[in-house]
């Protein structure tokens, strides 16, 4: 059976909107700031870019974006980084340059985090965002975007403590990601007719999916 990505690209788009309208209602105007980390999967994904335009969402990236000349006009700021330490230390070592230099304007903070905020990324939000962040930070959620379709028979899971959780620490959060990813792919497009498990991680996943 071919999968049809073009409507799970579709279903990512879905997600990325009602997190978004979860956070500031869809007719308030605002503008969504990401990280590079973010754009590598926007323009790898399967149409995933396609369907942000056609929905009007418009972004930029804090890596590139420069904090004199941003034109601040709007109440609503809305942040999307990985849960990943070094692109989350950037991005809060950008909110406090961006909060320190708009001081004086009356704007609000939110921040979704992908695929979802452990002990170390709350923590490290915590201490590394200044006090005029904090005060501006309204909400932060997690946002697990589940797999990101690269081709037609090829999908992509974005974490990036993967190899240091499985070999360093003995951490089971990407195993139990990628089942809860696959459960709700089976829910939207059926049961799988075969599963083939290559090397004891994949095998985990397929016992934690199975449960």
């Amino acid at each position: 059976r071919v999968t049809p990505f073009d409507l799970f690209a579709g279903n990512l788009v879905n997600k990325m909107r009602m997190a978004i309208e979860s956070l500031v209602a869809s007719n308030v105007e605002k503008d969504l700031i990401l990280s590079e980390s973010f754009k590598r999967l926007l323009y790898a994904s399967y149409g995933f870019s396609e369907r942000l335009e056609k929905e009007k969402i418009s972004v930029s990236f804090f890596e590139t974006l420069s904090i004199p000349t941003y034109d601040l006009n709007i109440k609503s700021i809305i942040l999307i980084s990985s849960s990943s330490e070094q692109p989350l230390r950037a991005m809060m070592t950008f909110l406090n340059d961006f909060c320190e230099y708009f001081k004086d304007k009356d704007f609000s903070l939110y921040m979704l985090i992908y695929p979802r905020r452990d002990y170390i990324s709350k923590q490290l939000i915590d201490s590394v965002a200044s006090e005029r962040v904090k005060q501006r930070l309204r909400v932060a959620k997690d946002l697990n975007f589940d797999f990101f379709p690269l081709e037609d028979y090829l999908m992509d899971m974005d974490y990036e403590q993967t190899l240091s959780e499985i070999y360093t620490t003995n951490e089971f959060n990407v195993h139990n990601l990628c089942a809860e990813s696959l459960y709700k792919f089976q829910l939207l497009f059926g049961q799988f007719n075969n599963v083939a498990a290559v090397g004891p991680n994949a095998d985990k996943v397929v016992h934690v999916l199975e449960q």
